[in-house]
Parts: C-alpha cells; sequence; structure tokens
C-alpha cells in the first residue's frame, strides 16, 4: 500500500520540480524599493499652502457667508419681481386709452399699406408718381378725417386752407400739395430729397394725435 502511494506521489513531485525548475516562472520576489521622500522645497511649500489656508480660514467662510447671503438676496429680488411686475403690466388701461391704442394700430398699419404703392414707385426713381400717389392718399385721409369737408370743385390749395383742419395735417398736406404742383405745372423735378419730404409730411398727416391738436388758422 505504501508502495503504491509513493509511486502515484512521485509523479507530482517530479513535475513540481520541472516547473519550479523552469526560468520562464517567477517564484520569489525581490522587496519592495523604498518610495524616496520629496525633496525639501515641495515640503516646505505644502507647509506654507497648508499655513495660509490655516490663517485664510476665517475669512473664507465669512465670504461663503456673504455669497450665500447675495444668492438669497437675488432670489428675493427674482421673486418680487414676478409678483409684482406682472401685477402694474396687468393693470386695465383707462378706455380713452385702449381706444388711442387701437386708433394708432390701425392708422400705423393704413399708412403702411398706403405707402408700398409710393415706396415701390420712388424705388423704381419715379418720384414725381410716388408724390402724387401721397397727394392722392392725403386727400382721402381728410375726407376720412373731416367727413363732408372736401367738396369736389376744390383745389389742393383749398383743401390745405380749409379752417377745420389741426396745424400739422395742414402744413403736411399743403407741402405735399405744393412740391406736387410745382412738377406737374411748373416742370420742377422731384428728386430723392423732395420724396423723403413728402413721405415725412404724410406719416404726420396719418398720426392720430395730429388731428386732436386744435384747428389753426388757415394763411391767407
Amino acid at each position: 500500500m505504501a508502495g503504491s502511494t509513493s509511486a502515484a506521489i512521485d509523479p507530482i513531485r517530479s513535475a513540481h520540480d520541472r516547473l519550479v525548475a523552469d526560468p520562464s516562472f517567477q517564484f520569489s520576489w525581490a522587496a519592495r524599493p523604498p518610495v524616496p521622500p520629496p525633496p525639501s522645497w515641495l515640503e516646505a511649500l505644502f507647509r506654507l499652502i497648508g499655513r495660509g489656508l490655516e490663517a485664510a480660514a476665517p475669512f473664507i467662510k465669512i465670504g461663503l457667508w456673504a455669497l450665500l447671503a447675495l444668492a438669497a438676496l437675488g432670489v428675493a429680488i427674482a421673486l418680487l419681481r414676478q409678483l409684482l411686475v406682472p401685477a402694474a403690466r396687468s393693470k386695465p388701461l383707462p378706455a380713452h386709452s385702449r381706444s388711442d391704442l387701437r386708433a394708432a394700430s390701425r392708422a400705423a398699419q393704413t399708412a403702411i399699406a398706403r405707402l408700398e404703392e409710393a415706396d415701390r414707385l420712388a424705388s423704381e426713381g419715379r418720384y414725381a408718381d410716388a408724390a402724387h400717389v401721397l397727394l392722392l392718399r392725403g386727400v382721402a385721409d381728410v375726407e376720412h378725417s373731416r367727413a363732408g369737408a372736401i367738396q369736389p370743385s376744390l383745389t389742393t390749395r383749398e383743401i390745405a386752407a380749409l379752417p377745420d383742419l389741426p396745424s400739422q395735417p395742414r402744413a403736411a398736406f399743403a407741402l405735399i400739395a405744393r412740391i406736387v404742383e410745382h412738377a406737374l405745372f411748373g416742370g420742377a423735378q422731384i428728386d430723392a430729397g423732395r420724396w423723403n419730404d413728402c413721405r415725412r409730411a404724410y406719416e404726420t398727416l396719418v398720426r392720430p394725435e395730429a388731428w386732436k391738436i386744435a384747428p389753426a388758422e388757415p394763411r391767407r
């Protein structure tokens, strides 16, 4: 029995001996070399930084609290603005203010639409035709604002002299009429500068607030 056990162990021992003798396997390790200490200047730098942080710690704490206070103040201001500003904006306007805004919006849209045709002609260099369009539009605007005031027989000068016209619309209409008349009957050329004068005058003519001013005496 003992002989058979010894015969079974011999192959294992032989294999172990071959494995240990194989140089491709490492079964022992040298001791790990000690880690060299950091240089003295680095240690001195760390000590200096540590002392600086230790001395600044109270101030850093105060700074952090100050930042938190500022953040809380900013949040509070933002909340107040959200609560107060919309309430002020949502306050209903008086009835006359709402009607004025609607009238101004309609007038602006009308002026833009009426200026489109004149601007197109002016972009083609046809300044006289563009100014003539504004004059015709101006006659319609005066008739709209002062219904029944314009008779078919009235000339543009007579329209500008109507006693019911406020001073700003009167001056604006008279300017457009004078430039167009000089071009049609006097042979004067309407250049870009005179066209811009007509355009600015027409913008004044269609402003609703200009018609709320008391009428002025027409020039004799």
